[in-house]
């Protein structure tokens, strides 16, 4: 996952600039940790570089046992990589006094494209864009805290997740595990569900053949029923049936 490009130097955040390429490197980081507590990919660390050839320069000194040298082939080439440019990222600020109490109203807004991108053709396996207004209180939603560190925190977060579900739609969407009476366990949890979150369960539908491409599509069978997550653990969560059989 590289940090995406930006278009200018400074974004405002409040009354203030702030440095874009801070900005594309904290939406990095909320989107490998999404992808990373997803449990579908094993994500290659490419961001420190210096700290890796200081110990592979270790490894290659004659300091260490003969065996530990075999850990320099086992670095990992990647399968695909993750890259993008943000062409608009704000945070605006207004004061609002009530009964003699100041209190700080914010929104915010993001513009970005994404591209998921397969290293050996270099085809681009998928692409979107995410286009995000939040209001005063939807940011609230996000989380309570008035301190701007902290929205600004919640609100990539957010951004993040939309990628990383996007992306996990398309090559590992949520499938159920198990069924137990009204209780269904479904494969994935961290970050990615949330508690109260519902889903629709379709059958597996069937595998048809697009004929323009050539390439197998699965398509969703019947929808049968809705369920609602109870609770989420790291590797999977657990869910109720509100609706259907």
């Amino acid at each position: 996952v590289l940090p995406f490009r930006v278009q200018r130097q400074m974004y405002k955040v409040g009354s203030e600039g702030f440095p874009a390429e801070e900005i594309s490197w904290q939406l990095n980081h909320k989107l490998i940790s999404e992808l990373t507590q997803a449990r579908k990919f094993r994500i290659l660390d490419r961001e420190y570089i210096a700290e890796f050839e200081a110990e592979k320069a270790l490894l290659k000194s004659g300091e260490v046992p003969m065996e530990e040298t075999l850990r320099l082939g086992q670095r990992l080439g990647s399968d695909f990589m993750i890259v993008g440019v943000i062409t608009d990222y704000k945070i605006n600020e207004r004061k609002k006094e009530t009964l003699g109490v100041v209190k700080t109203k914010r929104s915010a807004s993001t513009v970005f494209e994404y591209r998921v991108i397969e290293v050996a053709p270099q085809e681009i396996r998928w692409s979107g864009s995410v286009d995000m207004d939040l209001g005063h209180r939807a940011l609230k939603k996000l989380t309570p805290s008035d301190d701007l560190i902290q929205v600004q925190n919640a609100f990539l977060a957010e951004n993040a997740a939309v990628v990383a579900t996007e992306v996990l739609e398309v090559i590992f969407p949520i499938k159920v595990l198990s069924i137990e009476g009204n209780q269904v366990t479904l494969n994935q949890g961290g970050i990615r569900v949330k508690k109260g979150q519902l889903f629709n369960v379709f059958t597996v539908g069937k595998k048809v053949v697009d004929p323009d491409t050539g390439r197998k599509i699965r398509t969703d069978g019947p929808r049968v029923g809705t369920v609602e997550v109870v609770s989420v653990l790291p590797k999977y969560s657990v869910a109720k049936l509100v609706d259907g059989n």
